[in-house]
């Protein structure tokens, strides 16, 4: 898969494909290949790996806009930077907080990468919580969005 737009559009495909397996939990798993790819490879049923895309989708949502801004502010302090060893200091500066996060490779994270790890390390950072935390946080979210305020 390329970076950029090809990523992006396999996101939203999973997203729509996970979006349907809620609508109908009994969705022939032809109809929505991604998802039934993220089932069987972590031994799910449709509906759970269902939830973990929508899920992931939703920190997007959460964490995207301050990525965002972040990303930005740090353009625009390199491009106030009058000399090269200005650049380069307000470059390092912008990836310190990169390597400042640690991970765990035990908890709450059942599924993803080392890097997934580490991306979630900067999310709770950039929120002042704990993983843990912010994972529970948008599963609640996302469940009451989807089931309302029932409990399993």
């Amino acid at each position: 898969m390329t970076l950029g737009a090809g990523q992006a559009m396999k996101y939203i495909e999973k997203e729509r494909q996970a979006q349907m397996v809620t609508e109908d939990p009994n969705v022939n798993p032809a109809l929505v290949p991604m998802v039934a790819i993220d089932a069987e490879r972590y031994g799910d049923s449709l509906l759970d790996a269902a939830a973990v895309i929508l899920t992931m989708a939703q920190y997007w949502r959460v964490i995207g806009p301050v990525i965002e801004d972040r990303r930005m502010s740090a353009k625009d302090r390199i491009a106030a930077a009058t000399t090269p060893a200005e650049i380069e200091a307000r470059r390092d500066r912008r990836l310190e907080h990169r390597t400042m996060s640690k991970t765990r490779d035990k908890g709450i994270i059942a599924y993803g990468t080392e890097e997934d790890r580490k991306k979630l390390a900067v999310l709770a950072d950039t929120y002042g919580v704990s993983g843990s935390e912010l994972i529970i946080k948008i599963v609640r979210e996302k469940f009451e969005q989807l089931f309302g305020n029932s409990s399993i």
